[in-house]
């Protein structure tokens, strides 16, 4: 599905379905892709309000209704083992 049917896509879910998020934890060159912050000119088709759950391999989560402080938490949760360290030393920076 390419960028431009994503948003179509969770419209539609919008309408009495639940809407997913599934991606891998890491791109095929090891990216991870939970990260901390957005890089300079990401791309960003949707906003956080759209998305209901994301699953990853390491596990599911569901964000409804939940504060920028528990998103951030139960995504970190199901980053990949590897990186989840890294990414809990960068939230608790950005907060401080």
């Amino acid at each position: 599905m390419g960028i431009g049917a994503v948003p179509d896509a969770i419209l539609a879910a919008l309408k009495g379905h639940h809407r997913f998020g599934a991606l891998s934890s890491h791109t095929q060159k090891g990216v991870p892709r939970v990260v901390p912050i957005l890089r300079p000119g990401a791309g960003v088709v949707t906003t956080r309000a759209h998305v209901q759950f994301v699953v990853t391999k390491n596990g599911a989560v569901d964000l409804y209704g939940k504060t920028l402080s528990e998103r951030a938490e139960l995504l970190m949760s199901i980053a990949h083992p590897d990186d989840q360290e890294s990414l809990e030393r960068a939230w608790h920076e950005a907060r401080a």
